[in-house]
């Protein structure tokens, strides 16, 4: 099947869908005290650079950081900038940017002048407002930790373990309010996207090649700024969805092996993976077809051998059968898998993917 050019439809698409999509993201820089003299709120997503007036010119290098003084200025910005908003967990975690700022600027004591000022400014709500801050540092220290293992997920199991954790230590309802302007901007980033692929999955009489092309149009478009797309970038996940779609697969199925790896690799080509990536995914994909072609004389065989066995003689019997198409790990891993009445092989096949 050869690749023609970007198709006129294919433009239509992304410019009608995407053009009517309302979205925005925008994250602040953190701003040193002594460079701009700001607190920066943040919401969590849509990062509320919150801009007080100036407390001072003093050079920071001319500052007692810890005097009365200093902090008494501070805490009287802090405290007339954030007075009716200093109740929103959502503004307490943002004061975390404020504490990295001083930090920068006075490595020494920029920990505990924070602290300080926190307490003179909101004696009431210093140990509520210390432990958001905390919590927030937690959660981003989980987040780099995890990064190599999130960013192999897929976006549905990466986003419900972010939001897990991010329950996990704020509780739901902090979560949300912190989160906010994350989720409805997801929400409409997600309907976009899932406007277009549907619109594609109807298109039957699109190339290929204008399905690839549209799609990251949309995808770089809405995601692109995002700062999972600024650091991930959108390749992986328009791979995953671009392979996800009903008519990408039927065309894959239709063809014969060496033809479908020669297109698979193709799709991968024009998304911008390097030569060296494609060949590591063709050898996985082979691995994958080997796997399945067993998998499936493994089913067959499983049915005949459920229905003529009883009691404990299935269990050996399967056991003996899963030796027999698998090495050990696999089969330990199929047996696991059945025991919760999982069963691999009577998933879904996706080419390109599993």
């Amino acid at each position: 099947m050869p690749f023609s050019k970007k198709a006129s439809s294919a433009m239509a698409v992304v410019v009608v869908l995407a053009g009517a999509a309302v979205y925005f993201y925008a994250q602040s820089p953190v701003q040193t005290v002594s460079q701009n003299s700001r607190l920066n709120a943040d919401n969590g997503a849509g990062r509320a650079d919150i801009i007080p007036p100036p407390i001072a010119a003093t050079p920071a290098d001319e500052i007692d950081p810890l005097s009365e003084d200093t902090v008494a200025q501070f805490a009287s910005l802090m405290r007339e900038r954030f007075i009716n908003e200093i109740n929103s967990v959502a503004i307490q975690v943002g004061l975390k940017d404020f504490r990295e700022g001083l930090k920068r600027d006075y490595p020494e004591y920029g920990a505990e002048l924070f602290e300080k000022i926190v307490r003179a400014a909101f004696p009431d709500l210093a140990d509520e407002i210390l432990l958001a801050v905390a919590n927030m540092d937690r959660y981003d220290i989980w987040l780099v930790d995890n990064y190599l293992d999130l960013s192999d997920k897929n976006p549905m199991e990466r986003e419900g373990l972010i939001w897990a954790k991010r329950v996990e230590v704020f509780g739901e309802e902090a979560a949300n309010e912190i989160w906010n302007e994350e989720i409805a901007q997801d929400q409409q980033r997600e309907q976009t996207v899932k406007t277009v692929i549907n619109e594609l999955n109807s298109s039957y009489d699109m190339s290929l090649e204008d399905r690839i092309y549209t799609l990251s149009a949309v995808m770089q478009d809405q995601y692109g700024n995002t700062a999972a797309g600024m650091t991930v970038g959108t390749t992986g996940l328009t791979s995953q969805l671009i392979f996800e779609m009903d008519s990408v697969q039927k065309e894959l199925s239709e063809m014969q092996p060496e033809r479908r790896q020669e297109t698979i690799n193709q799709v991968r080509r024009q998304l911008g993976y390097p030569e060296d990536r494609i060949a590591v995914l063709a050898q996985q994909d082979s691995e994958k077809d080997e796997m399945w072609a067993k998998g499936d004389v493994y089913m067959q065989e499983r049915q005949a051998l459920v229905a003529n066995y009883q009691g404990d003689d299935v269990e050996t019997e399967l056991d003996l059968l899963r030796l027999k198409h698998f090495d050990d790990r696999h089969a330990y891993s199929v047996k696991q898998e059945e025991s919760i009445g999982l069963m691999r092989y009577e998933r879904r096949r996706v080419y390109g993917r599993n």
